[in-house]
């Protein structure tokens, strides 16, 4: 599970991501434009997320088609292919339409002149809507086939571009922020495109398919499933954004560079490998397998937990002297202190995150989102009243607290479903097999 060629992708993958960070750091440091260039990015990803309310559960319903025919399982991609090409393009135009309201939901709070950032930088950053639901889709499609590499290097072009347009930016002498909103884009674009044409050749051969009898059934357990996280993911940066606006300028840059380092450690510890595990996961439950479920949830943690600790550790100590050598006067020791503290307030929370992990891809395996449902509602509840109680007392650090608790109780009711779960699996399993047997012995 822990494969030494994915963690190395990954490697790539973090290096332009520190890059990138290390560059926003060195050329715009903490400013109002910063502050607007990561909320609007902040926006952006929990769109996404509400994008893939229509995907979600491809894996499953691929994985099942597949078994049952090819052609099928063909079919069911490339119908699922067009529509996620349309939704793209409808989701862009909806928000074009209607971003102003948008903007006004995430950053209720926020002043004029970040409002006016915001405003620049949010339409651009939109157009990468357009290709997220066929990256997701071919992710989807690439985990399925186990061709879990191409999925690293494709996910590696927006930040490459990022990347590129920063040192752009560098060596005219430039001070605008939208140009790296430019680069997200067209990296974005680049990683769809490489993605479904590598696909028709060596996977699913394309050919235009506009519906497939499977697809309202994917939707309908798609959106009960994402419906769920969707609670999660778009209230909780709701709620921690009008937070962070409220506060003075420089918390949002903050907490997001923190975020940006948190991120990073998770996705070298469990990137590659809860990707894997979703994929055994999924062809384990339909095999009834539980042993190797059991077995396989178990050497996800073991190696995670062990890795992310050492990350945090390792983080730690090293993050004051690197912020020093790369920010070269951009930023002042109190910024440092402050991203550097927030960085290990918010390391607790994230461990019990990487610690759910196996028992979420668990339930949504099962098809059970209703947990997931009432799960997130319970942390949205909880998470809402702590920070609120707290943010007067503690401020930015209100976020984290309230992130810990809310998720430990989200946890607690992951692994004990799960578990309930893989006990009724193994009782259905026994009562076939008693039956096969019968069914034997009488012939």
């Amino acid at each position: 599970m822990f494969n030494i060629k994915y963690n190395f992708l990954v490697l790539i993958q973090i290096f332009l991501n520190a890059i990138n960070a290390l560059l926003l750091i060195k050329v715009f440091g903490i400013s109002k434009q910063v502050d607007s260039y990561l909320l609007a990015i902040s926006i952006i990803l929990t769109i996404q997320l509400i994008q893939l309310v229509f995907f979600e559960q491809f894996l499953v319903f691929y994985t099942d088609l597949k078994i049952a025919s090819i052609n099928k399982s063909n079919d069911f991609y490339n119908a699922n292919l067009f529509l996620s090409c349309v939704i793209g393009i409808v989701s862009v135009i909806i928000l074009y339409l209607f971003g102003g309201l948008v903007l006004k939901v995430f950053s209720f709070n926020i002043d004029a002149q970040r409002l006016d950032y915001l405003k620049n930088i949010f339409p651009v950053l939109l157009l990468g809507l357009i290709f997220m639901p066929v990256t997701a889709l071919n992710e989807r499609l690439l985990n399925a086939e186990m061709r879990f590499s191409i999925p690293y290097i494709l996910s590696c072009l927006p930040i490459l571009f990022v990347v590129l347009a920063q040192l752009t930016v560098c060596f005219l002498n430039q001070n605008n922020i939208i140009y790296l909103a430019y680069g997200q884009v067209f990296g974005l674009a680049l990683s769809a495109i490489v993605g479904t044409i590598f696909i028709a050749r060596n996977l699913v051969p394309f050919k235009f398919v506009f519906y497939h009898p499977d697809i309202k059934h994917l939707f309908k357990n798609s959106f009960t499933t994402r419906l769920g996280d969707n609670i999660y993911s778009t209230l909780l940066p709701v709620t921690i954004n009008n937070l962070l606006v409220a506060m003075p300028v420089g918390y949002v840059s903050y907490f997001y560079y923190a975020k940006k380092i948190i991120d990073t450690l998770k996705l070298l510890t469990i990137g590659p490998s809860v990707k894997i595990l979703r994929t055994n996961l999924t062809n384990f439950w339909v095999s009834k397998n539980v042993e190797k479920v059991r077995d396989h949830i178990q050497i996800f943690l073991k190696g995670s937990v062990i890795l992310m600790s050492c990350g945090i550790i390792l983080s730690f100590l090293i993050l004051p002297t690197a912020l020093k050598i790369v920010s070269m006067g951009k930023l002042s020791d109190t910024d440092m202190t402050n991203i550097n503290y927030i960085f290990l307030s918010l390391c607790p929370w994230n461990l019990i995150v990487l610690l759910e992990a196996p028992y979420i891809l668990a339930i949504f395996t099962a098809k059970k989102s209703k947990v997931a449902i009432i799960a997130n509602t319970l942390f949205i509840l909880t998470f809402f009243a702590i920070t609120y109680l707290l943010k007067d007392r503690v401020g930015i650090y209100s976020i984290a607290i309230g992130g810990f608790f809310a998720q430990f109780i989200n946890y607690v009711i992951y692994k004990n479903y799960t578990e309930k779960l893989l006990a009724k699996l193994d009782t259905t399993k026994e009562s076939e097999i008693n039956i096969g047997e019968i069914v034997y012995n009488t012939n």
